[in-house]
C-alpha cells in the first residue's frame, strides 16, 4: 500500500523570507527567547545535565533522551534523527509554518517580554522568584483579561496551556497514542477544563456566547473535551473540534455552532497533489505520527462539506484517498465520496486499516 504523496516542491528549498527586513529582527528576537522554555511550551520536557538540557526528541520514536539543547547558544540537536536548529526552526517544525510566521509567533510569544526583562538583568529563567514565574504562567489569562472581544486564537492558546496541566486529559491522549509533545504543540491541541468562565469579564462572556464558546446556561461548550483548533489557509483559528474524555458522555463530538469552517490541516492541500481524507481528526493525527503529512479530515462519515470540495479544487489536488473506518458507515461514506469526487475529475483511491477498525487503532497496534 503506497500512501506517499508527491510533494509539489519536489524536494527543493525555497526562501521563506518575503521581506529582508525580517532578518534584522531575527537576531534581536533570538537573543530574547529562552529556547528551553520554548521547548517546554511545545510540551517537550528537558532535564539539565551539565551545561546542556536533554530530552526525548519529538520528531522520532525516541526511546532514550537523544535531544540536546544549548540554552546559552539557543540551539538544539538530536543525536538520534539529526534534527537541529534554533528557536525559529523549532517553531516552524512544531507549527508547520514558514520563517515569517515563526518570527511573528516569537514576537508575540507570551514569555518573550518577561524573559527579555530578566535576561537584561543576567538572570536565568530557572532562577526567577516564584512570584515572577507565576506571572509568566498567567500570561494567557492576562491576555484574555486585556481583550474586549476574545479571539478564537486566544482561546486556543489558553486551552493549549491547560492541556499539559490536566492529568486526565494527558492520560486520555496517551491512551490514544497521541501524547507526543511535538504533535500537540504543532497542532496546538488543548483541553477545556472549565476554568475559562472564571477568567473573563461579563462583556467578554457575551462575546463568547455569540461565538459559541460559552452556552446560554453559562457553561463552557467544550468543557471536559480535548480541543483541536481548525485553521484557515492563513493560520487563523476559525473553529474547534472537541472530543470528550468522559466515556459516559452522551455527546462525545462537539463543534462550534453554525456551519463548519475550513478543514483540519488546511495547508496540506497547498503542498501535496495527493490528499488522504480521514473520518476524524484523531485518525488524521494518527497517520501524521505514522509519517504521512498529506492528511486532512472530514467531519464524520456525513461530514464532507462543500468547502472540502472547493479547497481540494482550488489547491489543484489531483488524487484523493478515502481512508475511513473499516465499518459499514465508513465503507458507505467512502463509496459516496468516491463517486462524487470522480464526477468532479479527481482520481480516487480507497484504503482501509489493514487489521483494525480505524487508523488510531492501527497506530496503537504498530
Amino acid at each position: 500500500m503506497n500512501m506517499a504523496a508527491r510533494d509539489r516542491l519536489k524536494g527543493r528549498k525555497t526562501l521563506a523570507v518575503g521581506n529582508f527586513l525580517d532578518e534584522f529582527e531575527k537576531d534581536d528576537v533570538k537573543k530574547q527567547v529562552d529556547i528551553v522554555a520554548l521547548f517546554q511550551h511545545f510540551g517537550v520536557t528537558l532535564t539539565k545535565k551539565g551545561k546542556s538540557y536533554l530530552g526525548t526528541c519529538p520528531w522520532h520514536d525516541d526511546k532514550s533522551p537523544s535531544l540536546s539543547v544549548d540554552r546559552e547558544k539557543g540551539l538544539y540537536n538530536c543525536f538520534g534523527c539529526g534534527e537541529s536548529g534554533d528557536a525559529f526552526s523549532l517553531v516552524e517544525k512544531m507549527k508547520g509554518c514558514d520563517f515569517k510566521a515563526s518570527l511573528a509567533f516569537l514576537k508575540e510569544w507570551k514569555g518573550l517580554s518577561l524573559a527579555a526583562t530578566f535576561a537584561s538583568k543576567g538572570a536565568e529563567p530557572d532562577e526567577l522568584p516564584a512570584q515572577e514565574k507565576t506571572a509568566s504562567e498567567e500570561v494567557p489569562v492576562n491576555k484574555i483579561a486585556s481583550e474586549s472581544t476574545v479571539t478564537l486564537a486566544t482561546i486556543a492558546e489558553y486551552y493549549h496551556k491547560r492541556l499539559f496541566e490536566n492529568e486526565p486529559a494527558m492520560s486520555y491522549l496517551k491512551g490514544r497514542g497521541l501524547d507526543n509533545g511535538g504533535l500537540l504543540g504543532r497542532f496546538q491541541v488543548g483541553f477545556a477544563d472549565g476554568s475559562l468562565f472564571e477568567k473573563v469579564s461579563e462583556s467578554q462572556k457575551t462575546d463568547l456566547q455569540r461565538k459559541g464558546i460559552i452556552t446560554d446556561k453559562g457553561r463552557e461548550h467544550f468543557q471536559n473535551c480535548i480541543i483541536f483548533p481548525i485553521c484557515d489557509d492563513l493560520d487563523n483559528v476559525v473553529g474547534f473540534y472537541g472530543r470528550s474524555i468522559n466515556a459516559k458522555a452522551q455527546v462525545k463530538h462537539l463543534y462550534l455552532k453554525g456551519e463548519h469552517k475550513s478543514v483540519f490541516n488546511r495547508k496540506a492541500s497547498k503542498v501535496y497533489d495527493e490528499i488522504i481524507l480521514t473520518e476524524s481528526i484523531i485518525d488524521a493525527l494518527s497517520l501524521v505520527l505514522l509519517g504521512f503529512e498529506n492528511i486532512q479530515s472530514i467531519y464524520g462519515t456525513n461530514g464532507f462539506t462543500d468547502e472540502h470540495l472547493h479547497i481540494l479544487k482550488d489547491d489543484r489536488v489531483k488524487t484523493v484517498i478515502c481512508a475511513f473506518d473499516a465499518d459499514q458507515a465508513g465503507r458507505e461514506a467512502s463509496e459516496k465520496i468516491k463517486e462524487k469526487m470522480m464526477i468532479e475529475g479527481f482520481a480516487v483511491k480507497v484504503i482501509w486499516p489493514p487489521t483494525q477498525k480505524d487508523w488510531n487503532d492501527f497506530l496503537l497496534a504498530s
